[in-house]
């Protein structure tokens, strides 16, 4: 591998180095675990409406960490800190995986007909109200667009991460601070496109499993969502990487105090985009969008509301208040770990009742898909950590992270 990444392939400045013990283990137990998940995932075949409708929710929460990872690198190139020191190269990582999202999208593209009624000519044809708003959307909702929309969104992301890989990587090999305002300058526009693209890729692959339904939040509510669980993805990784070098060299307590905050800021901001959404609906009373919320308020589905209610937000922000709970690397990967599986809890409340509409019910793939796409993802996670440093080069913030942890320990 080359020492001095062209354009055409960025390739790290120092990648002879060898990855920490975990970054290894995660590598291989994700493939097995993928493998063997996806092994069983192959005997649903036989129903593929409920596989793609399980695959759904599973790509959104894996998706979401990929681009959650690009929204925060731009952030932090935006706003520096220390913290983004210690998670810069978990970011580009997570990032970079996006590379590999559209074969995972491909299930959905695939079996578009099972997942949005305005694909499926059959149920437009057997409902005389559904077929009126087809009509009326239709220059937005079809097939062709759609996909052209897909395409344009995956060759952003990756245009975003690769650029942004790349100029991290030479600023690492060179030291040349014109390659950190690159970033930086970069960072700033792309994350107002980023706003754009998400909230488009988010109406597309969500909001239009109902086409009578829209809300104006729900752009936010994708974007909060990807860059929360890329958060808690990011704490819980780090969490077993800072006893290894070179984070050893960086790692406080007072860091880990910040990512809490930062955690803590997100389960609040969950909280709020969810409520101003709630909110907004209710003092509306319009039957084309309170139906949304009556059909996640009955048949079963009211008790995982109140599930998500107390788990997602209460417990998270209760515990977060704890200043010695958030420097504790160890309990405050549970608590991610927590608000991660609840993450997935989330989509799957906001995916499932357009298909399960008769009653709550949770499907044996419901929970097989997302540890078959978790474990590919987490793969590649894993072999992309594995081809940079885990600490940043040249950053003047380096030095000062590495003082105030000797005088720390």
């Amino acid at each position: 591998m080359s020492a001095h990444p062209s354009h055409e392939e960025p390739v790290a400045a120092a990648t002879a180095s060898t990855a920490p013990v975990p970054v290894v283990s995660l590598r291989r137990i994700a493939g097995l675990v993928a493998l063997a998940a996806s092994a069983a995932a192959l005997t649903g075949f036989s129903n593929p409406q409920q596989l793609v409708q399980s695959y759904l929710p599973a790509f959104l929460l894996w998706f979401g960490v990929s681009i959650g990872c690009l929204s925060m690198l731009m952030i932090q190139h935006q706003s520096g800190g220390h913290w983004g020191i210690l998670l810069r190269r978990l970011f580009e990582a997570g990032a970079r995986t996006i590379y590999f999202m559209p074969l995972f999208f491909l299930p959905i593209l695939f079996g578009m007909a099972y997942l949005y009624p305005w694909a499926d000519p059959v149920r437009i044809a057997g409902d005389h109200h559904l077929a009126e708003v087809v009509h009326k959307k239709g220059a937005y909702l079809n097939v062709p667009f759609f996909t052209a929309r897909a395409v344009l969104y995956f060759a952003f992301w990756a245009f975003m991460a690769r650029t942004l890989t790349a100029f991290s990587w030479k600023y690492d090999e060179t030291g040349d601070r014109e390659y950190a305002e690159k970033m930086r300058r970069m960072s700033g526009w792309g994350l107002l496109a980023q706003a754009l693209v998400i909230t488009f890729a988010g109406v597309d692959w969500g909001m239009s499993l109902d086409p009578h339904w829209y809300s104006t939040i729900w752009g936010i509510l994708f974007m909060v969502g990807q860059a929360l669980s890329a958060w808690c993805l990011c704490i819980m990784v780090v969490s077993r990487l800072y006893t290894h070098a070179p984070l050893n060299r960086v790692a406080t307590s007072t860091l880990f105090h910040d990512l809490g905050k930062f955690l803590f800021a997100f389960v609040m901001l969950w909280g709020y985009v969810n409520l101003s959404q709630f909110l907004i609906i209710w003092s509306g009373n319009l039957p084309e969008e309170t139906s949304w919320y009556l059909d996640r308020s009955r048949n079963g589905w009211r008790t995982l509301t109140f599930v998500l209610v107390g788990l997602h937000f209460f417990l998270p922000f209760l515990t977060l208040l704890s200043a010695g709970l958030k420097k504790n690397a160890s309990r405050l990967a549970v608590v991610a770990g927590l608000l991660f599986s609840l993450r997935f809890v989330d989509l799957f409340w906001n995916v499932a009742p357009n298909f399960k509409h008769e009653h709550f019910s949770v499907h044996p793939f419901d929970l097989l898909m997302p540890v078959a796409v978790g474990g590919a993802w987490l793969y590649l996670f894993a072999r992309q950590l594995e081809r940079a440093p885990l600490l940043v080069k040249h950053d003047p913030q380096v030095h000062e992270m590495e003082e105030l942890a000797a005088h720390a320990h």
